[in-house]
């Protein structure tokens, strides 16, 4: 963005409340121009569906709340956590029954 990090801060926390988004949101906004809203399916990885898991289990947010930090749909949410949920419990299926499963 090329401003002053503290002037960067205070925009990115305006941006964050009027478009009631999450600092992480705001700052893709201040520094790509993504829109806030919707996140492209590519945009997502790996570790933020991990992110997504621990929302849900540990700190106990609703799908509806995650879907606000990541700019998606809850039902995207959803199905992204229980898809992932799926797979793990199909590694540990393998493991128990002494089959290798993928390794990714």
């Amino acid at each position: 963005m090329g401003t002053d990090p503290l002037m960067e801060n205070y925009l990115a926390l305006a941006v964050s409340i009027l478009a009631n988004a999450s600092p992480e949101l705001a700052f893709e906004y201040l520094d790509k121009g993504k829109p806030i809203g919707w996140r492209k399916r590519k945009d997502i990885t790996e570790e933020d569906v991990l992110d997504m898991v621990k929302l849900k289990n540990e700190h106990r947010l609703t799908y509806k709340q995650i879907a606000e930090i990541y700019g998606m749909s809850k039902d995207a949410i959803r199905h992204r956590i229980q898809r992932y949920s799926k797979r793990i419990w199909r590694r540990q299926d393998d493991k128990a029954a002494g089959q290798p499963g993928p390794t990714a």
